[in-house]
């Protein structure tokens, strides 16, 4: 009944052909019913954009963890500046930030962030990626059986992360891995704030919570 009601609705918005708002707790509902999305948190806008940017350029963590699923993964490390460049020390692994970066993040080095990248961003190495910085090695925990993906449940050390992949590939994983990311769909976000430190500006990022002041119901007049 809830997928025949999204369809109902998209219909009903095509045909009025006007503004509608929808609030809603499910991202799937909001990812295929909005043309804008408006993510919230106590009250304020944490980022408001097409879904699919919200989705490849999450404004802090709690946007990145809280559209997808699985969730992006989120690796707790730090920064470190090596050969004119950028390299993330998750302690059992470290991998070489693409130059794209540097510009973003050139005033964190050696301090704490977070490495984000999505589960479909994360790919078993298949023996091309022979530069090292390039991989991160774990033990397969679990595997969730999908049909025609599958969930891998990975461990690394202290962290905890998750790889989809298509199950024609199911045959390869060993239960020793090796994945390496896709470095172009990487994102560093800041350790203290959350801040995602590498959007790009044709993502159309929005300001964060913490730039926004918060309406005031007892005011008599608002401005914005």
């Amino acid at each position: 009944m809830r997928v025949e009601m999204r369809s109902m609705l998209m219909h009903l918005h095509k045909r009025l052909n006007t503004t509608m708002i929808y609030v809603t707790h499910d991202q799937v509902e909001a990812m295929t019913l909005g043309d804008r999305i408006v993510v919230m948190k106590d009250g304020l806008a944490l980022q408001a954009a097409e879904p699919l940017v919200v989705y490849r350029y999450p404004a802090d963590t709690f946007v990145a963890r809280f559209i997808g699923t699985p969730p992006m993964n989120l690796f707790p490390g730090k920064l470190i500046l090596a050969n004119s460049g950028f390299v993330f020390d998750g302690e059992n692994f470290q991998l070489r930030l693409p130059g794209e970066m540097l510009k973003n993040i050139k005033n964190h080095a050696n301090k704490n962030v977070f490495f984000g990248i999505r589960p479909e961003a994360l790919l078993l190495k298949d023996g091309s990626q022979s530069q090292p910085e390039t991989s991160i090695r774990g033990n397969v925990d679990v595997t969730e059986k999908l049909g025609n993906e599958v969930i891998v449940h990975i461990v690394s050390g202290k962290h905890h992360f998750q790889m989809r992949m298509d199950s024609g590939l199911f045959g390869k994983l060993t239960t020793q891995t090796e994945v390496c990311p896709k470095m172009d769909q990487a994102h560093i976000f800041d350790g203290e704030t959350g801040l995602n430190l590498t959007i790009p500006e044709s993502a159309g990022a929005t300001p964060h919570a913490s730039e926004i002041i918060p309406l005031d119901p007892n005011a008599e007049e608002q401005s914005a």
